[in-house]
């Protein structure tokens, strides 16, 4: 006898409609605190993608390739390649994107760190950082970075001829500079490049793992009372910009065109 497919496997009189469905299992962060937290508050499956900001990510990425090509024409850039003619334009467009883009790829990123943590937990989270992230910066810094540092060179004396397989070595002749945490290597002729967000990005997230479950509950209490008052989402700004002032940060990171 063929068995109806709505009432397949529940009891007689049973539709799934009125079935009990078992209760949803809380988050990592919030075992133990059942008095406290309201699993109907948190979906187990993980919401939907939003479209918005992987188009708001990918827009970024693209703009930076314009923004790197346009440093060549940059009159007050320390880039790898100039431009025998420079313009003054150059340095405002760049400076756009200095203080708008890159800030709002950071943004975008915690964004997503936030919906990882809560699907994967701190454990998982760290490895897959380290596989998307470590791994890439690894494989860059070896095979790609020395190649525009070994250019700059050739550049900047005519009377420099020595190859770029003699010159590879000497790009990794570095010591430890703890306190430049997180670039904690520092040499001669060794630089991350373009990869410097990787290193800051990769840095955070592997120092939010211990907190991620604090960090979690407080976002939970944090979001209901931005609901409530829409202001308070200004408030974390109030000590970076304080900050930023005392330590003279946004002279060093800020007025050039080349962001850290």
């Amino acid at each position: 006898m063929r068995v109806p497919r709505r009432g397949r496997g529940l009891a007689p009189g049973c539709s799934r409609r009125n079935a009990v469905l078992p209760a949803r299992a809380l988050p990592y962060w919030a075992e133990g605190r059942e008095g406290e937290i309201n699993p109907e508050a948190e979906p187990l499956a993980p919401a939907d993608r939003r479209r918005e900001l992987d188009a708001l990510r990918a827009l970024i990425v693209l703009g930076l390739v314009f923004f790197h090509a346009a440093l060549v024409f940059a009159p007050d850039d320390d880039f790898y390649v100039k431009d025998a003619e420079t313009a003054g334009a150059v340095t405002v467009l760049a400076g756009f994107g200095v203080v708008w883009a890159m800030p709002m790829l950071f943004l975008v990123a915690g964004l997503g760190t936030r919906h990882s943590i809560r699907r994967r937990g701190p454990g998982r989270f760290a490895r897959e950082r380290l596989l998307r992230l470590g791994v890439p910066l690894v494989f860059a810094s070896l095979a790609l970075n020395p190649l525009p540092q070994w250019l700059r060179l050739r550049a900047a004396d005519p009377g420099y001829h020595e190859s770029y397989w003699r010159f590879w070595p000497h790009f990794f002749t570095v010591h430890a500079d703890p306190g430049d945490f997180p670039f904690v290597l520092d040499g001669r002729y060794f630089e991350t490049g373009h990869l410097w967000f990787v290193v800051l990005l990769l840095a955070f997230c592997l120092l939010l793992v211990p907190v991620a479950g604090v960090v979690a509950i407080g976002g939970e209490r944090a979001g209901a009372a931005k609901t409530r008052r829409p202001v308070l989402l200004l408030l974390p700004a109030l000590p970076l910009a304080l900050l930023n002032a005392l330590l003279g940060m946004e002279e060093d990171y800020a007025t050039g065109t080349r962001a850290w």
